[in-house]
């Protein structure tokens, strides 16, 4: 979900997130802020350098939906640090490294999340820890993207708008600020332009799950 005019009437301070539970990524460039008050859990990204205060993604609320699992308050793990070597023969390097900064958000329910800050990104996955039923169904997913101005979005629409899903995943880019953006599907990835960096959402290691499409 990509609200056309990003949250323009909300105010938010570096000082005023000081208090919420926090990740960074391993060189400090990237901050993210979590709210967990109550069942609901969201998350918010800024540049962690005092003097560019710059919101790259505000107060994004994700859930899953799970019938017969009701939401639950969240607790957020110390943050622990980890880099992992890859061999990679077909690439143009023969191995690489990646590191990252990581805390998991655990629920009584069982639907946890797992957080990760790198040096370059943020990535986050649901896990659950429920053993009954053996087998479930998600009813549904909630994924919030909202942005503090009315930032250009770089987003490759469905080309079948009676039924979005489908089509073949291939468009050519359209460039447009957030509240002229088309109300119809569009699909990843898609980028924002948010001044001081380009935010790109998109999608990694789906396995037995659909494809996410966003809409403004």
């Amino acid at each position: 979900y990509i609200p056309s005019l990003a949250l323009a009437f909300v105010s938010l301070t570096a000082s005023a997130q000081q208090s919420k539970p926090s990740l960074i990524s391993p060189d400090g460039s990237i901050l993210v802020f979590f709210d967990t008050s109550g069942s609901r859990l969201s998350y918010t990204i800024t540049d962690a350098n005092p003097s560019v205060p710059a919101y790259y993604a505000l107060d994004n609320e994700i859930a899953l939906d799970i019938p017969g699992v009701k939401q639950g308050k969240y607790s957020v793990s110390k943050q622990k640090s980890f880099t992992e070597h890859f061999d990679a023969p077909l690439y143009k390097q023969t191995s690489f490294s990646d590191s990252y900064n990581q805390v998991l958000l655990k629920s009584a329910n069982g639907i946890n999340v797992e957080f990760r800050a790198y040096n370059s990104g943020v990535a986050y996955r649901f896990y659950t820890t429920f053993s009954s039923p053996k087998e479930w169904t998600v009813k549904g997913e909630t994924a919030e993207f909202n942005f503090a101005s009315d930032h250009v979005a770089y987003l490759p629409y469905s080309t079948n708008e009676k039924n979005p899903k489908a089509m073949a995943f291939q468009a050519t880019y359209d460039a447009a600020p957030l509240s002229a953006t088309r109300k119809l599907n569009a699909f990843l990835p898609a980028t924002i332009d948010c001044g001081s960096a380009k935010v790109t959402i998109l999608e990694t290691d789906v396995k037995d799950y659909p494809g996410m499409f966003v809409l403004p």
